[in-house]
C-alpha cells in the first residue's frame, strides 16, 4: 500500500494512503488533489495541519464540502485545511498550482486545462495590477508624497 504522507504525532502515526485518497476522489468526483504548505515544503512540525486543494471533475460539480472535509480528516487522522480551487481567489489558486504538488490526478487534460486557464488569468491580472500600481506611484510623485 503506497503512502503519500507520513508524519509522527505525539500518539502514533498519521498517514494518508494513495488508496484512501483515490476512494475519496471517486466518491466526490475529484479530478485532482494538490498538497501545499508546510508538508509540501518539508517544514512541518507536530502541530502542522495538512494543506490540500482539490479540483472537481467539472465546474457544475456541487460537492458536499463538509462531508469531503470530514472524510479526508478521518483518513489523515489529523487536522487538514481544504481548498476548492474552482472557488479559491485567483492569486491563491495560482500559488497552489505553482508551489503545490499533485498527489492525485484522474485526468491530466482536465487538470492542465484548469492550470493553463488559471495561469493566463493570473498573468493578465498581474499586468493590469502593475499598470495600476505604476499609475498610483506616478500620482504620488506628482503630489510630492513619495
Amino acid at each position: 500500500m503506497s503512502l503519500l504522507i507520513i508524519r509522527k504525532k505525539r500518539k502514533g502515526l498519521s498517514m494518508l494512503k494513495v488508496e484512501q485518497l483515490q476512494a475519496i476522489a471517486e466518491r466526490y468526483e475529484i479530478n485532482t488533489f494538490y498538497l501545499f504548505g508546510s508538508y509540501n515544503e518539508g517544514s512541518y512540525n507536530e502541530d502542522s495541519d495538512i494543506d490540500l486543494a482539490f479540483l472537481s471533475t467539472d465546474y457544475k460539480n456541487n460537492i458536499n464540502y463538509g462531508s469531503l472535509y470530514f472524510d479526508l480528516q478521518e483518513v489523515a487522522n489529523c487536522k487538514i485545511d481544504l481548498i476548492d480551487l474552482r472557488k479559491a481567489p485567483l492569486t491563491f489558486a495560482y500559488s497552489i498550482i505553482k508551489e503545490g504538488r499533485v498527489i492525485y490526478d484522474l485526468d491530466e487534460d482536465t487538470r492542465t486545462d484548469f492550470e493553463d486557464d488559471t495561469i493566463k488569468k493570473y498573468l493578465d491580472f498581474l499586468t493590469f495590477h502593475r499598470l495600476i500600481q505604476a499609475e498610483l506611484d506616478d500620482n504620488f510623485k506628482l503630489e510630492g508624497k513619495t
